[in-house]
């Protein structure tokens, strides 16, 4: 089948300007992009981007020293961050609000953390200028390890910055992209400041097979932020076009690799929409 000369010369023109427009600019993000984050701007950042604790009781199972299978009673404890949207929600990383293990204690002065085979109780907590908000789950992914958070009150600020949807289209090697978080120490303990930390897409993918990495999603995409314990959950951001864009959350961290997974808010855009 034969095309007309007009329509070949307008897939040559699609293809060499359609890139540029969904190329995402890629300077060097420097503080000033995130100066509303830093300055009397946005002194009110701890109402945006929240620190979450999920704390509860449930049943674990494991296989003791002697080749048995046990289970016993324990408590859990998480913390992880999110970031807070229009219509009184909270966008998060599934693990920071639905537990897969427990700590249950077998003997005085020893405890076994072993897999959840069932959910007693749980209490969702959005730490806020030393207040504790409750929270409900309103929508949970596993499967690409995505939650939506729902809170009651007029406490919080919603942020800013939109969503990108098919975010695959913007995320490649070597792209600059920042998250905005809680500073902590290399334990994971908790300062009483925000930090903006930029890195580097490594990969549009994960870079571990699944049976390496808990909660492996290939929704995920490889960067070069550093990640302590108690990130997950936090807001990363990219240029597109000049514009600044909430486009995941930090979700896990590869120990000896040194790289950290993010994963695109696209499997859970369409809930959120919905709510509009």
């Amino acid at each position: 089948m034969r095309h007309p000369k007009w329509f070949c010369g307008f897939l040559v023109l699609l293809i060499l300007v359609l890139p540029s427009f969904l190329r995402a600019d890629d300077p060097a993000i420097s503080r000033d992009d995130f100066k509303e984050f830093r300055g009397e701007e946005f002194v009110d950042l701890s109402h945006t981007i929240v620190e979450i604790n999920t704390i509860g009781t449930g049943v674990g199972r494991w296989e003791d020293w002697d080749g048995e299978w046990r289970q016993g009673y324990g408590g859990f404890k998480i913390h992880g961050m999110g970031v807070v949207l229009k219509g009184n929600i909270i966008v998060t990383a599934a693990h920071v609000v639905h537990p897969t293990v427990v700590t249950v204690p077998v003997a005085e002065n020893y405890s076994v953390i072993c897999k959840m085979i069932y959910l007693h109780s749980r209490e969702i907590q959005i730490k806020e200028l030393g207040r504790a908000i409750p929270a409900r789950i309103e929508y949970l992914d596993i499967e690409y390890d995505l939650a939506v958070l729902k809170y009651y009150g007029n406490q919080l600020k919603p942020l800013d910055y939109p969503m990108l949807n098919n975010a695959s289209w913007f995320v490649w090697q070597g792209q600059t992209v920042a998250t905005i978080t809680l500073k902590r120490n290399e334990e994971g303990d908790v300062t009483s400041w925000y930090e903006v930390r930029t890195g580097k897409v490594i990969l549009s993918r994960p870079d571990v097979e699944e049976r390496q990495l808990p909660w492996f999603s290939m929704a995920d995409f490889t960067v070069d932020l550093k990640c302590y314990f108690g990130d997950s959950g936090s807001p990363v951001f990219t240029q597109v076009a000049g514009k600044l864009y909430f486009i995941g959350v930090i979700r896990a961290k590869h120990n000896w690799k040194n790289s950290t997974y993010v994963v695109r808010l696209d499997p859970i855009i369409p809930h959120i929409q919905r709510r509009e």
